[in-house]
């Protein structure tokens, strides 16, 4: 939460730095806070299911970047990393985690990460677009 209040992702306020023990927090009482009302509004099973449905997605997310960092030819020093079939290992990561993931969640556990991922897609589209109207000479 820190660093995306310091990248402007989230309300600056979550960068503030405390004075005395230059600790961020803003951002630790708002995670505290959040994770408390997570923690007191369902059962340990759904919470589990829902963390690990979260992992599954960026576990998604991470194999479809390593195709495409492999096919644009990425490097960030020496000689990029290649996978071996190219595409098709991340291709098989992906169907992998979708396959687990439609087999242990539930409808409404899925809503509620499609949900999510909407909102933080518009969030982030919305910063984006933000950021470069900023960047535009006037």
């Amino acid at each position: 939460m820190f660093a995306f209040g310091r990248d402007g992702f989230l309300p600056r306020a979550l960068a503030a730095i405390h004075p005395r023990f230059h600790t961020p927090h803003v951002a630790i009482i708002t995670y505290t806070v959040l994770a408390t009302a997570l923690a007191l509004s369902g059962t340990f099973e759904r919470l589990a299911i829902l963390a690990n449905s979260t992992v599954l997605f960026l576990y998604f997310l991470c194999a479809i970047a390593a195709a495409v960092l492999q096919r644009r030819d990425v490097r960030a020093g020496g000689e990029p990393f290649r996978l071996p079939a190219g595409a098709l290992l991340p291709g098989l990561a992906c169907l992998a985690v979708a396959w687990i993931f439609v087999r242990t969640v539930s409808a409404r556990e899925l809503l509620a990460v499609v949900i999510v991922v909407a909102v933080v897609t518009g969030a982030y589209a919305l910063r984006a677009r933000h950021l470069r109207a900023q960047r535009l000479p006037e």
